[in-house]
C-alpha cells in the first residue's frame, strides 16, 4: 500500500509543479529509479529443537538478481535551525530453486536432502532523515560542495519463507517475518563542479556490538534541462546480525539509474 501511494504521489508531483512554482529558499528534488541487486552471505534462522543450517544465499538457495523500483523526495530550506528532510523507498525481493545434497533446518524445520526446495526472501526499508548541511564549507565553495550530516531512521521488514519435503511431506512452507525500527547515521556529499553535472555520495551505518547495518551509493547526475536530471549509480546494503534465533552476513550490491525532478 505504501509503495502505491508513494509513486502515486512522485508521479503526481512531476507533471504537476512546475518551478516557477518553487517556494523562495526552499529546494525540493524527486526521483523514480530502477536498480538491480545481486544477493550475497549466509543467513541462519533457528526456531525449533534442531540445530539451524547456514544457507549460503546463492550455493545453497540459488538467489538470482533482481530488479526493483525505488524512490526518493528530499526537502531542503533555508531555516538553519529546522533540519532538512528526506524519506526514500529502498524495496528488494529475490526468489531460488536448488535441490540440496543435505538436509536443511530453517526455523524449525528441517527440508530433506535432495529434495527441491524454493525460497522468497524480501527486505524493504523505508528510511527516514532528518539532516543538515555543512554551511561552511558550502559557502566557501560557493555551492560546490554540499556536504550533509544527520541522522536515518529505517523501518526494516523482512521475510524469509522456504517451501519443499518436511518428513515426507512435499510442500511444506516455513517462513519468517520481522519488522524494526533502526536508528543510522547519515552522511551525504554533493559536488557540483559546473551547471548541467553532479556528483552525489552517501553513507548509513548502525554498530552496536556484532550486529551491524550499511549501506552506501555514489551517483553521477545529469541535467540536460531545468528542473529535470538523469542520474546513473552503484549502491550496496551489509547487514550482519547475530542473535539467539537469527545469524546473517548477508549484501544485496549493484547498478541503478534514475529519473527525478528538482524544484
Amino acid at each position: 500500500m505504501f509503495k502505491k501511494v508513494f509513486f502515486a504521489f512522485c508521479i503526481l508531483t512531476l507533471t504537476a509543479v512546475p518551478r516557477a512554482y518553487a517556494l523562495p529558499g526552499l529546494d525540493v528534488s524527486l526521483s523514480v529509479g530502477s536498480t538491480t541487486r545481486s544477493p550475497s552471505g549466509t543467513v541462519e534462522v533457528g526456531g525449533g529443537s534442531s540445530a539451524a543450517t547456514s544457507a549460503n544465499l546463492k550455493d545453497t538457495l540459488n538467489l538470482g538478481d533482481h530488479g526493483d523500483i525505488t524512490g526518493q523526495l528530499k526537502i531542503k530550506h533555508a531555516i538553519p535551525i529546522i533540519p532538512n528532510f528526506y524519506i526514500s523507498y529502498l524495496p528488494m525481493s529475490f526468489s531460488g530453486d536448488k535441490t540440496g545434497t543435505a538436509a536443511l533446518t530453517y526455523g524449525g524445520q528441517t527440508f530433506q536432502a535432495n529434495t527441491l526446495i524454493h525460497t522468497e526472501l524480501t527486505l524493504n526499508a523505508v528510511d527516514f532523515g532528518l539532516f543538515y548541511d555543512i554551511p561552511l564549507i558550502k559557502t566557501a565553495t560557493a555551492g560546490i560542495i554540499d556536504p550533509e550530516i544527520g541522522i536515518n531512521i529505517r523501518s526494516l521488514s523482512f521475510s524469509g519463507k522456504l517451501t519443499g519435503t518436511v518428513a515426507g511431506v512435499a510442500n511444506k512452507t516455513e517462513e519468517k517475518t520481522a519488522s524494526i525500527p533502526v536508528p543510522m547515521l547519515y552522511v551525504g556529499l554533493g559536488v557540483y563542479p559546473i551547471h548541467f553535472l553532479s556528483f552525489n555520495a552517501q553513507y548509513k551505518t548502525l554498530s552496536a556490538g556484532s550486529n551491524s547495518i550499511t549501506d552506501w551509493g555514489v551517483e553521477v547526475g545529469i541535467h540536460p534541462v531545468p528542473v529535470l536530471y538523469l542520474a546513473l549509480g552503484y549502491s550496496s546494503q551489509k547487514i550482519t546480525l547475530d542473535t539467539d534465533n537469527l545469524k546473517t552476513s548477508i549484501s544485496f550490491s549493484g547498478p541503478y539509474a534514475a529519473i527525478g525532478a528538482s524544484f
